[in-house]
């Protein structure tokens, strides 16, 4: 695809007064190419939602899931040094199978299987 537009609006919530609080983060928007998948495919001039919501326990945990127009996602990520600024994350897509139902067309034999991603983040 040739581009990828999109409009989000986020919001991220302290859930107590504490120095590394719990905080809920909410994002919702719309979006073309990728964010435009549905029924007929994608495309740079179709539009579709996505949206995700997370809960960090604190300034080290944190859990989440998206909705991508494409997949339904759900993971965790960890900072596991407290003074490096290294975040590991690992999350699971597909793992409803074919849901949205449309997307099994898409899938290698019409089944769509759970995939586990992961990356690293070094922040500086």
């Amino acid at each position: 695809k040739g581009r990828t537009l999109y409009a989000v609006a986020s919001a991220a919530i302290p859930l107590s007064a504490s120095l590394t609080p719990p905080v809920l983060t909410v994002s919702a928007g719309a979006g073309s190419g990728y964010y435009g998948f549905n029924a007929n495919g994608a495309s740079d001039s179709q539009w579709g939602p996505f949206g995700s919501i997370s809960y960090a326990f604190n300034d080290r945990i944190a859990v989440g899931a998206e909705y991508s127009g494409y997949a339904i996602s759900a993971g965790v990520s960890l900072k596991p040094i407290k003074d490096l600024p290294l975040m590991a994350s690992i999350y699971a897509t597909d793992f409803l199978g074919s849901t949205p139902s449309y997307i099994g067309a898409y899938c290698v034999d019409g089944s769509c299987a759970t995939r586990v991603l992961g990356r690293l983040t070094y922040s500086f």
